[in-house]
């Protein structure tokens, strides 16, 4: 009734999201978008077009589609939300720090394509945080209609005997 309904709504995440923008500030700066490695610089380019104004993972569905699936073995991408500190590729390109990222034989060209942002702009950026919380609220909306909708009544001899240990 509450938990997977309120994971999957996604306008109601975001309304949530709005009405408590308080509760989710960021101490530091964090990269919202993908880190991508390849096995040739044409194949890194390539992701970043095809990702270039993704805003979420939608992107690797795009790279599924439009990328040939032999081509999808000699390719990594992950999207997420980086902070300074998360990923070599993140700090080096987006954050300017950093010593260069680790060369990797399989996948030695690399990329990063997002946005840096000084606080979360979306549910998104922050949704495990804010899917728990909006499931909590949920349960106790459902709580307070059930209340309403059904009287509790308690018998007081019974709850008088019970746990009664002599």
């Amino acid at each position: 009734m509450v938990w997977q309904p309120a994971a999957a709504d996604e306008d109601g995440l975001e309304r949530y999201f709005k009405a408590n923008k308080s509760k989710y500030q960021w101490q530091e700066p964090k990269m919202r978008g993908y880190v991508y490695r390849a096995r040739s610089k044409t194949m890194l380019k390539k992701i970043g077009k095809i990702l270039k104004g993704c805003q979420s993972d939608e992107g690797l569905a795009l790279l599924k589609e439009q990328l040939p699936a032999d081509s999808m073995k000699f390719v990594k991408v992950h999207f997420g939300v980086y902070k300074q500190g998360d990923d070599q590729v993140v700090d080096f390109l987006k954050f300017k720090t950093g010593q260069e990222p680790r060369p990797n034989k399989v996948l030695p060209y690399y990329g990063a394509i997002g946005k840096v942002l000084k606080q979360p702009a979306s549910y998104i950026d922050v949704k495990a945080q804010v899917v728990s919380d909006y499931q909590d609220q949920q349960e106790k909306d459902w709580i307070i209609n059930l209340r309403k909708k059904y009287k509790v009544s308690i018998d007081q001899a019974v709850l008088n005997t019970v746990n009664k240990h002599n």
